[in-house]
């Protein structure tokens, strides 16, 4: 499996997709209109790898994200909700400023869209 590493922009985020740890990290900013382009690999990252861990904890920690972003979490999110169906051991943090209401309700959307159990942390 091989570890993916995306450092952060101005309008992507930063992404750690570590195989040996079981974990997938986002951070910062998701604006960037081409954001189906900027998360393909990503998303083919969960499809080829998903399975093959026992254990996976992703942690969001965006500071705003945009409506195509939101599209791509979704596909990810369902692939995770898979994954846990298969008795896979799955957690999910979102983490937001305790300021901003939209990140949270985002949150809470993807959540029953998704769902998986999300668990709420604050930046």
């Amino acid at each position: 499996m091989v570890r993916i590493q995306i450092d952060e922009t101005k309008k992507s985020p930063k992404v750690d997709l570590n195989p040996e740890t079981g974990t997938a990290h986002f951070s910062g900013r998701s604006i960037n209109s081409d954001a189906f382009i900027f998360y393909e690999d990503i998303i083919e990252w969960f499809k080829n790898n998903g399975e093959k861990f026992e254990e996976l904890n992703v942690h969001f920690g965006f500071e705003h994200i945009n409506t195509v972003t939101n599209k791509c979490l979704l596909q990810i999110l369902l692939m995770i909700k898979k994954f846990e169906e298969s008795g896979r051991n799955i957690k999910v943090e979102w983490a937001y400023d305790e300021e901003d209401e939209d990140m949270y309700e985002t949150g809470e959307e993807l959540e029953m869209l998704s769902g998986v159990n999300f668990k709420y942390t604050k930046l």
